[in-house]
């Protein structure tokens, strides 16, 4: 293990993680790959092609991605020290890393306290008795003060090793080095009482050697621990549950000797954390943002850093790790609305819709019943009230809700909110009603959120707004053009603001929506997509890509081998991030594929695996796509008495799907219908799809049907019928 130290920062390349003190800074993986190499290489200047060669290998690139990660890099370190030069461009060459960083090959043994004098020991005593309300740790830090006192020897040093969860609770998992890391900091921050650094256990911990699953620590295992950090004393934690209480306990060494054990139940959990957190964090209380983008602030009494942390974890698309903070900010407070709103996001972000459901619902109970006499507080609740409803309406169009969606999304409209949230508001309504089919109105949604963005000079926001423009044409497909021209202009405010991102996004949506018109360059779209979004690590934004990728590949007859090694891919990745609604689609195009290869079987069980998917998340528009994936097989198999089964299942569950679907499901009939010679009852059926859905929607659902469902069943390509033969090739 090497440690790079330079100003105040340290860099563990086992871990690639970089921190300020005892703070991890959040970096992009690539971002954290060149700063090791300017690391490894600080004594000379590193050139561009260099960099190209150690990054990306033979993959064609951005030309402005070293750009950005040089950026990135820059300002991590300007914000924390504003007059330290770390990297020096040298033109038309490269850079040079221009500080020069101590190398510690094995973690060094810091002298934390100098007893030396029976003065300092007094200063100690004094700094824990301040601690007293920390209950179980004020028991173990006045005994090792004790201790100290009588010590003869040069150095103290402390080592608290991270928290052991035994609950088999993995949502306390945090807990570990959460707690950990919240006692050391006190310790420094308020008494001056300095930790061996978390920094120099974490290759032990996530290597597993500080996680020891019981309760006592034997004599070889405190002598390992003293071989990899020498200390003076070491308190091990354990946390258990037993009968509906929980039990913490603090067992205390000196010099690997047994000192004591402390133990603290308490049949509330969050009581016991909640006591500790407090006394941590009563000198940090931070402004905080009243409602995402608000001018508005207040003060929640213990409002922590952990919140902070948060946001800057969700910033860089970590919204795991960003979830984690926002607990420690709710076992803290578990009525501060701030954290359960942005939990509610991430968890929305992740997928994870019926969690932030619950979440939302709860704080709109919450603002409601809320006393609101004062102008102030008014104000603060519509707003908070409006992001309520946003939330809830965000969460129902992802849950393909949209009735229920359209009404929290009117009453968001009737709230007092920051303009920067109604341009928001108005990026929603255009993907609600692109859902309940209404374009005119998506349209004029997106028009609205243009202009409200562009009095804000939000570049961002346009770039985002332009790029749900695109897809509302692409889903109407006879705008393809206007699609093109709007996701464009998306990625050109993308690199105005380095935003890789958003390029690739802009590409992968693109290259999607595509598929059905022009496969061919939709295939190019995709695979610039999948490599930017691979380079960047964003595991959700590769897996669309992939899935989109493997269905234009089917779309073209080519490539078999790597569709399913796509498919797969993609489906471990929503199965690992628990994200149901893509994992649907993703067994949908699975079971396509399955089709087409005419592997019936296992079509079947994996439609059976979406359908079961499908109705633990109450989405009938994903249990009607799974019976239309049965149809297709049974007509393949020629089992017309399935069919009519799967008519009668699909006609009692249209009452509860969008009616997206509704005119979906009759596009798909006119289709069966033709496929069976029954042309006048296709002709029929589809001009009365026409007349609800208006000329418009209507022509979009021409052309994308019958590429969708008319097609050739041998060959596994999609395919367009001859014109002549088109029941649909009618004036209108």
């Amino acid at each position: 293990m090497t440690i790079y130290e330079f100003s105040n920062f340290c860099f563990d390349t086992s871990t690639q993680e970089l921190r300020n003190d005892l703070e991890e800074i959040a970096l992009r993986q690539k971002a954290r790959d060149l700063l090791q190499l300017f690391l490894e290489n600080a004594d000379r200047i590193v050139t561009r092609e260099e960099i190209q060669e150690q990054l990306w290998g033979e993959l064609n690139v951005d030309p402005n991605s070293l750009s950005q990660l040089i950026s990135e890099l820059r300002r991590i370190f300007r914000d924390h020290e504003q007059d330290t030069l770390f990297i020096k461009t040298i033109p038309k060459v490269g850079y040079q890393w221009v500080f020069h960083p101590t190398v510690v090959h094995q973690p060094q043994e810091r002298k934390l306290i100098d007893p030396g004098s029976q003065r300092l020991s007094r200063r100690w005593i004094f700094a824990i008795t301040g601690m007293l309300l920390l209950l179980p740790l004020s028991f173990i830090l006045s005994d090792l003060l004790q201790k100290s006192e009588h010590r003869q020897s040069d150095e103290i040093r402390l080592l608290l090793l991270p928290f052991n969860n035994l609950t088999n609770k993995s949502e306390l998992d945090w807990l570990e080095l959460g707690y950990m890391d919240m006692v050391a900091r006190d310790l420094n921050n308020q008494h001056g009482v300095e930790t061996i650094p978390v920094s120099d256990l974490m290759a032990r911990w996530k290597k597993g050697d500080l996680r020891f699953n019981k309760r006592e620590l034997d004599a070889e295992r405190i002598a390992l621990i003293s071989n990899w950090f020498p200390h003076t004393f070491l308190v091990h934690t354990t946390i258990e549950f037993e009968n509906n209480t929980v039990i913490f306990e603090f067992h205390t060494f000196e010099n690997g000797k047994f000192l004591n054990k402390r133990r603290v139940t308490s049949t509330n959990p969050m009581e016991v954390a909640r006591e500790v957190s407090q006394v941590l964090y009563s000198e940090l209380k931070l402004q905080a943002e009243a409602v995402f983008g608000s001018t508005v602030y207040h003060d929640q009494g213990f409002i922590n850093e952990a919140y902070a942390k948060g946001l800057q974890w969700a910033y860089y698309g970590e919204f795991q790790k960003a979830l984690h903070y926002y607990d420690i900010c709710l076992l803290h407070d578990p009525t501060w609305r701030m954290s359960r709103f942005s939990k509610a996001s991430a968890l929305l972000t992740l997928g994870r819709q019926a969690e932030a459901l619950t979440i939302a619902q709860s704080l709109l109970n919450d603002i409601s019943n809320a006393n609101t006499g004062e102008a102030d507080a008014y104000l603060e609740s519509s707003i908070q009230k409006g992001t309520a409803h946003y939330l809830l309406a965000d969460i129902l169009v992802g849950m393909r809700n949209p009735k229920e969606a359209e009404t929290h999304f009117q009453s968001a409209l009737n709230c007092h909110l920051p303009p920067i949230q109604k341009a928001r508001l108005h990026v929603l309504g255009g993907k609600l009603y692109t859902l309940l089919g209404d374009m005119e109105a998506s349209l004029r949604e997106y028009q609205n959120a243009l202009v409200l963005y562009g009095k804000l000079g939000s570049v961002q926001g346009k770039a985002y707004t332009h790029l749900n423009l695109g897809q509302l044409y692409l889903r109407m497909n006879t705008q393809i053009s206007k699609a093109e021209q709007h996701i464009n202009k998306a990625v050109a405010y993308a690199r105005t603001m380095d935003n890789r991102s958003i390029q690739a996004f802009g590409l992968v949506q693109l290259g999607g929506q595509l598929a059905y018109e022009n496969p061919q360059k939709a295939k190019s779209y995709l695979e610039t997509g999948l490599a930017l979004k691979r380079d960047l690590g964003e595991e959700r934004g590769i897996a669309i890509a992939l899935d989109y990728l493997a269905d234009t590949y089917m779309r073209l007859g080519e490539k078999h081998q790597e569709s399913v090694a796509y498919l797969m891919e993609a489906y471990s990745i929503w199965s690992e991030v628990k994200d149901p609604y893509n994992l649907i689609n993703n067994l949908l195009l699975q079971s396509q594929y399955n089709l087409l290869a005419k592997d019936y079987k296992q079509a079947r069980l994996v439609l059976d695996e979406a359908q079961t998917v499908c109705r633990e998340q109450q989405d009938w528009d994903g249990v009607i796509l799974c019976f239309l994936g049965y149809w297709e097989v049974a007509f393949q198999q020629g089992n017309f008495e399935e069919i009519r089964a799967l008519h009668t299942q699909i006609d009692e569950l249209l009452p509860k799907v969008s009616p997206y679907m509704m005119y979906h499901v009759d596009c798909f009939r006119a289709a069966y219908f033709y496929k069976v010679n029954r042309v006048e009852d296709a002709i029929t059926l589809l001009e009365s799809v026409k007349e609800k859905m208006g000329p418009s929607d209507w022509k979009a659902m021409h052309q994308t049907y019958l590429d969708i469902y008319l097609r050739t069943g041998e060959t596994g390509i999609y395919v367009q019928l001859p014109i002549e033969n088109n029941p649909l090739d009618r004036p209108y």
